[in-house]
């Protein structure tokens, strides 16, 4: 219900036809959304989005997904645009310092996080048989955060598109 209530308040005050970039707002939803169920963490990604602003996550994301085509495209070639190493780097510290956080919450066994992904996962780094150190778990968990918002806010962009479109 906050999603419509933002569009409409959007659609209200456009002159023009209210055509609206919807994938950005549903973005910072699902980076919400993943953030409480799995990791018990506020990104206050649609908060952002309320006000007019982007989350930083979700402007680190889209600089993460940007420069990996770019890397993918590119290949060797990549590295010599020394800038968008540069801002790649910095936003995968971004998602990568956040990830170490809950991981560090869900050990240190907060009440949000028992039960979540999170908290199974800060488990798998601090049992010594392990096969996961927690570097590797806190990587796993930076590639989940990305991973787990970007496809779902992709699907729900291309439900609602679906639903448009083809109303019956």
């Amino acid at each position: 219900l906050e999603l419509c209530e933002l569009w409409r308040t959007r659609a209200s005050c456009e002159h023009e036809v209210p055509e609206q970039d919807v994938h950005e707002t549903l973005s910072s939803w699902s980076l919400d959304i993943f953030g409480h169920v799995a990791c018990a963490h506020d990104f206050g990604a649609l908060a952002s989005a309320r006000e007019e602003r982007q989350s930083p996550y979700a402007a680190a994301a889209k600089v993460i997904l940007q420069e990996l085509t770019r890397r993918f495209l590119l290949g060797k070639l990549a590295p010599l645009q020394r800038a968008k190493t540069r801002a790649f780097k910095g936003a995968l510290q971004l998602y990568r310092s956040t990830a170490e956080a809950i991981l560090q919450r869900a050990a240190a066994g907060s009440s949000e996080a028992s039960g979540s992904l999170a908290a199974k996962l800060a488990k798998c780094a601090e049992s010594g048989g392990s096969a996961l150190t927690p570097s590797a778990v806190a990587d796993e968990m930076t590639g989940l955060l990305l991973a787990g918002h970007e496809t779902s806010s992709n699907t729900a962009t291309w439900a609602l598109h679906l639903l448009a479109t083809h109303p019956r």
